[in-house]
């Protein structure tokens, strides 16, 4: 079972962006599939690290949407993917391989999807303006 299900109300008609939360919900369940399976311990880093260059990559993508459309709530929005970069590399570096890696799928889970939902959610029309447009 998927620990996130993906669905419609999650798009928001940018495909890259689209495609980036899928990827990035997609390697949380990945985690969590391992997880499941008793494998948590030897997975945490390496799901934290892959999950930490990917939202590297797709805050630049973001960024520069954002930049482009001319948001105006960009710098608050930046600092949000700053926070979340400490957080993730915060706990990725003090991860016990045998301590409670629910705790790491409960924060990127919960993480995720709020920032998608709500923060995202705020320059999506601002950006698909300038994608429609171009």
């Amino acid at each position: 079972m998927l620990y996130i299900i993906w669905n419609d109300e999650n798009n928001f008609r940018i495909p890259v962006i689209d495609e980036q939360h899928r990827g990035i919900v997609a390697a949380i369940n990945t985690f969590h599939y391992f997880v499941q399976k008793g494998r948590g311990p030897e997975t945490v880093k390496p799901a934290l690290s892959i999950l930490e260059q990917y939202s590297a990559l797709h805050f630049e993508t973001e960024e520069a949407l954002m930049a482009q459309a001319d948001y105006p709530g960009f710098e608050e929005h930046v600092l949000l993917h700053q926070d979340l970069m400490k957080k993730t590399k915060m706990i990725s570096q003090k991860a016990d391989p045998y301590g409670d890696v629910d705790v790491a799928l409960r924060f990127l889970k919960a993480w995720w999807l709020g920032h998608i939902n709500s923060e995202d959610r705020k320059y999506a029309p601002y950006i698909y303006i300038i994608n429609k447009a171009g």
